[in-house]
């Protein structure tokens, strides 16, 4: 099968996640005889250079005009002969358009998020962390003030967003089944024929040896330093309450983003000791490979690479329960730790009984590896494979 991959940047294996993850499972399909097509559909200008391992990296412009889109929408469906389309941004026009012109080819639109996310917990604590644009403060007020009409109106769109999705899609892809009741209690039974869940599959091909010591008293945080999802501010106080009892310990936050200098800023006012701020990093495995710990603290997720990332280099996780697939890739106590959502001091208590407890890591680290062989990119290939037969059938 030729299967197109819609994203709206340009597919690599070194960027964001959606990206690596569509790279590495293009690379495995093709082990099975199977080829990528990758088209970027942005106004943004882009280097072309592609990754050693990319075949095809097609680029089309949303400001052309609606008939040369169609044109070279429908010169790439018939020139690369397109069995399946996969979007893995919800692009819905483009994937309209498509589905327009060719009926028979199956059209898949992936939703890479925790559906439903800004509600309860999630969207009061994502009222404190809205960006300082006008937009942003906005919302955030109208957040505090008139918080039932925000949430109201917030699941109102959300659920006719939702419901054109499924108009649009053969079927809608989300990234674990636990997501599924989620799903269900917003939109109703209706939808289940529409929905199914494929893993996000693991990034790197080669994992921890079981006898390796390289391990050093590092925690560790790995992410886009964005506290609207990721909180990463509640990594700081748990790093600030344990830091002045564990000298021997120290903190890495590798990532950048819109709040990294307000994180920089909260460790100098807090005069806070072993912290590094590393930055954006090509390489992330060999940070796994030396940390002990690895913290998560997201407001949501969707199926968050940096847990089986963790997992794969023995680097322990220990994650809020603030979605639902993080049960999908920790199993507590045993290859890592899963503490209440947004409670600060659960997760600073558990992070020192595992300092605390030596073996304890060390069990659960040599547990890592093994446990998201489920995860693999030909098993996670092998249900793509068989999603798309199932459609064309």
């Amino acid at each position: 099968m030729n299967i197109l991959f819609l994203f709206n940047r340009p597919i690599t294996a070194y960027s964001g996640g959606v990206e690596r993850v569509t790279s590495i499972l293009a690379r495995h399909l093709a082990d099975k005889g199977h080829k990528a097509v990758y088209l970027c559909y942005s106004d943004e200008y882009f280097s072309e250079q592609k990754d050693d391992f990319e075949d095809v990296q097609l680029f089309l412009r949303p400001y052309d005009s609606e008939q040369s889109r169609l044109e070279q929408l429908k010169g790439i469906i018939d020139g690369y002969k397109i069995d399946a389309v996969v979007d893995q941004v919800m692009m819905i026009d483009l994937s309209r358009a498509i589905k327009k012109m060719y009926p028979s080819i199956p059209v898949i639109g992936v939703y890479h998020s925790q559906p439903f996310a800004y509600y309860g917990k999630e969207r009061k604590l994502m009222v404190n962390y809205y960006p300082t644009s006008v937009k942003g403060k906005i919302f955030r007020w109208a957040g505090i003030l008139l918080p039932v009409i925000t949430r109201l109106s917030y699941n109102g769109s959300y659920r006719k967003s939702f419901e054109e999705t499924l108009a649009c899609y053969d079927r809608v892809c989300l990234l674990s089944d636990s997501f599924i009741p989620r799903v269900k209690a917003h939109m109703g039974d209706a939808v289940c024929g529409k929905l199914i869940a494929i893993n996000n599959p693991n990034t790197f091909d080669s994992v921890a040896d079981a006898n390796d010591t390289k391990k050093e008293k590092i925690i560790l945080m790995v992410g886009r330093v964005y506290n609207l999802s990721k909180n990463m501010l509640d990594f700081m106080r748990m790093w600030r309450a344990l830091a002045p009892k564990n000298p021997q310990w120290r903190a890495v936050i590798v990532g950048d983003g819109p709040d990294l200098e307000r994180l920089k800023r909260y460790s100098s006012k807090h005069r806070m000791e072993r912290i590094e701020f590393a930055g954006m990093q090509k390489d992330v495995s060999k940070y796994y490979e030396k940390a002990s710990i690895l913290c998560q603290t997201s407001i949501f997720e969707g199926w968050p690479m940096v847990l089986v990332e963790a997992l794969g280099k023995g680097c322990v996780p220990v994650a809020y329960d603030s979605f639902e697939a993080v049960h999908d890739i920790i199993t507590d106590g045993v290859n890592g730790c899963v503490v209440p959502r947004f409670d600060v001091d659960a997760l600073t208590a558990k992070i020192q009984s595992l300092i605390d407890n030596p073996q304890v890591l060390k069990t659960m680290r040599l547990e890592g590896p093994q446990s998201i062989e489920q995860f693999g990119g030909d098993v996670i290939a092998d249900k793509w494979i068989e999603t798309i037969k199932e459609i064309k059938e």
